[in-house]
């Protein structure tokens, strides 16, 4: 469990910012609080490293920059991400990992409002050594220059 106050502190510093850059170490916190909290981060720029994920049903402009995320082992793994929309998306394949830079909008998917990323920059890196993100609680994370 995170500690008290972890996701509201953590959706104040993030609302601050104009630009959300997802690292590692608060991926599943900071994708949960945008997907909770959609219409506050409309407009937002936002980073993030992942591979590509495609479900049935996706259009050919759609995929899901996801993670693999891990709560307590990796037999409990789940897939993280937010749904991110590109012309060239199909160029993309299933699994390759991408760096992308984009814009948090909002849409309907299977009748619920979800976030998603408006592509503006993508390019293909290398998987990281780690994968894997885990849902790790740090109030470090929470503390900048001079709070």
């Amino acid at each position: 469990m995170p500690p008290k106050g972890f996701y509201k502190l953590l959706e104040k510093k993030l609302l601050k910012q104009k630009s959300i850059n997802v690292n590692n170490t608060d991926y599943i916190p900071v994708m949960s609080i945008i997907e909770n909290n959609v219409d506050q981060f409309i407009g937002k720029e936002i980073e993030v490293d992942g591979f590509v994920y495609r479900e049935n049903g996706f259009r050919d402009n759609q995929f899901v920059v996801a993670r693999f995320g891990i709560s307590c082992c990796v037999a409990d793994a789940s897939v993280y991400g937010m749904l991110s929309t590109i012309e060239n998306a199909s160029t993309f394949k299933t699994d390759n990992w991408v760096h992308i830079k984009g814009i948090v909008k909002k849409a309907t998917y299977n009748q619920e409002d979800v976030p998603y990323i408006q592509i503006q920059q993508i390019e293909s890196i290398h998987q990281p050594d780690n994968p894997y993100v885990y849902e790790l609680y740090q109030d470090e994370q929470l503390i900048g220059p001079g709070e």
